[in-house]
């Protein structure tokens, strides 16, 4: 079981893994640039 299946599962995990880390990063930029969308 990797650590994002023990997260998901509600298990304890670590949460500074790799995968984990990558997938949080991707997360910020998709949410910074939906917040920079012009209204328009």
């Amino acid at each position: 079981m990797d650590q994002k299946e023990r997260m998901l599962a509600e298990l304890l995990y670590i949460a500074s893994d790799e995968v984990l880390s990558r997938e949080r990063l991707e997360c910020k930029r998709r949410i910074y640039e939906l917040n920079q969308v012009h209204p328009d």
